[in-house]
């Protein structure tokens, strides 16, 4: 059994005002989940999307909310013993992997790691040979900002280095383990 429809459908669920527009589905809904998947395939995506002869987004979640109380994308691995990439961004082409445009006044990633023993950010084998693996750029606007800040408060007593440059090859003789450049009068 299937259901076929031709040019477009519309579907309008609780108070959803009925203003038609030319998407070939569209799904009014203001009062309950306009749509809801219970996926239980081992080996298929619960949603595909093909856009390989598009010449526009794949995917976009657009909102003008003033004041939303949740954000705009969730992605949720509620299970203890989920092992694999809650997000994973692969890109074969030249483009950027993933671009953060923030233009509000607001931090444009924040990392809320409760983790004790692994890394929070971490490169993984980066095959550059002549570009660079980490590039902070283009603070030309500051005043008594800074482009790196770096603070522990730590009490407890142990040994431990807060920033640490390791030249791990006896064979890399003409490595310069760290160089600073100052073209002002400071210090």
């Amino acid at each position: 059994n299937k259901l076929e429809v031709f040019e477009k459908m519309s579907i309008f669920g609780g108070n959803s005002s009925k203003i038609e527009n030319t998407a070939t589905l569209s799904i009014y809904s203001d009062d309950r989940k306009a749509i809801h998947i219970d996926h239980d395939d081992y080996d298929q995506p619960a949603v595909y999307i093909d856009n390989s002869n598009a010449g526009h987004h794949g995917l976009q979640v657009y909102s003008n909310a003033a004041s939303p109380t949740n954000p705009l994308v969730n992605f949720y691995a509620d299970h203890t013993s989920f092992d694999q990439n809650v997000l994973f961004i692969r890109n074969d082409g030249d483009g950027t992997g993933m671009l953060i445009d923030q233009n509000g006044n607001a931090k444009a990633l924040e990392i809320d790691s409760e983790q004790t023993s692994d890394n929070i950010l971490h490169i993984n084998n980066p095959a550059i040979t002549t570009g660079t693996a980490l590039s902070i750029e283009e603070a030309n606007a500051l005043t008594t900002g800074r482009i790196v800040h770096l603070v522990s408060n730590s009490s407890d007593s142990s040994t431990r280095n807060l920033f640490q440059l390791y030249n791990n090859n006896s064979s890399a003789t003409g490595t310069t383990l760290m160089r600073l450049y100052n073209n002002g009068g400071g210090t």
